[in-house]
């Protein structure tokens, strides 16, 4: 009686067919690798993710890329002086050359009162006033406070949309969720806003806090009013 076989494995001639065979098969088709520092994803389409930053480096990029579209409040930059054309509530204004832009911004400071609001807004009728304002269009306003180095400061802030008529009947307003102020950086706050007023309706930013002890100070600067498209 023979002995058993034993399987002893491709023998070396048949290993050399099969590489062979496989070194051919990628020269003709060559496979397709995905490169991970440009695909946020498995199908290809997602943006590039920054594992650093925990965030997706193409979506959101910064608070102060703001959209070039035409600023409809005048002054709205304080380069002609934040008091000639702006009024505060419980609050004084002054010129400031602490800036985002620009040579000036605005210096608002709590006055003494119990209440712990304050503001400031256009001067109605006045050159930071809105006029021509479309019924139905969604207007966006857009402002930047900060605090002041080594002066008191209120710990939140807020920008409002107001809209009235020419009669100051009607008023209606929409305010944004204040907003922690982050130290000595600016910070953006902006709202939309849809008046439903008629053709005499007027717009104006209102900026300002509900969390302001007396003798509190911000900065406002780059306040905008504009159309969204």
């Amino acid at each position: 009686m023979s002995a058993p076989r034993v399987w002893r494995g491709p023998g070396p001639l048949l290993c050399c067919v099969t590489w062979l065979f496989l070194a051919a098969c990628e020269w003709a088709f060559p496979l397709v690798r995905e490169d991970p520092s440009t695909d946020g994803g498995t199908d290809g389409s997602g943006p590039a993710f920054d594992a650093e930053a925990g965030a997706d480096t193409d979506a959101g990029t910064a608070m102060d890329a703001m959209p070039d579209v035409e600023n409809l409040l005048q002054n709205g930059d304080f380069e002609l002086g934040c008091a000639s054309t702006w009024k505060g509530y419980l609050a004084t204004l002054a010129d400031d050359t602490t800036v985002r832009s620009g040579t000036l911004s605005c210096r608002v400071c709590k006055k003494a009162d119990p209440s712990p609001q304050f503001y400031i807004e256009p001067v109605y009728n006045g050159l930071s006033v809105v006029t021509a304002v479309s019924p139905f269009s969604r207007y966006r306003v857009e402002a930047w406070v900060r605090a002041i180095d080594g002066t008191p400061a209120p710990s939140t802030a807020f920008v409002a949309l107001q809209a009235w008529n020419d009669s100051f009947s009607g008023t209606e307003r929409n305010a944004a969720p204040e907003t922690l102020l982050d130290g000595s950086a600016w910070t953006l706050l902006t709202t939309d806003f849809i008046p439903i007023s008629d053709a005499s309706t007027r717009l104006g930013a209102q900026i300002g806090s509900t969390t302001a002890p007396d003798g509190t100070c911000m900065l406002v600067d780059d306040v905008r009013i504009y159309v969204v498209k």
